[in-house]
């Protein structure tokens, strides 16, 4: 799977997903719910060890946590 990004964002359309691997589909859909704000991507997805592997499931969480605070984070000044 080749991911296509460009300066307007990921091009999901562009993903062929014929053949990808169970775990590098759910990456994709948390990228795309994360990105677009789709819910492809359910809690019952990320608690399947089949469907998700542990590395999978801690880049997804910290992404998500990112995107949820990603500005506050980013944005911390030390005092």
């Amino acid at each position: 799977m080749i991911w296509k990004f460009d300066a307007c964002g990921f091009d999901f359309q562009s993903v062929q997903l014929s053949s990808i691997q169970p775990e590098l589909y759910s990456v994709y859909q948390a990228a795309k719910a994360i990105s677009t704000g789709s819910r492809n991507i359910t809690l019952a997805n990320l608690a399947s060890p089949e469907l998700v592997t542990d590395e999978a499931f801690h880049l997804i969480v910290c992404a998500l946590l990112l995107a949820k605070y990603g500005d506050a984070i980013l944005n911390f000044e030390r005092r």
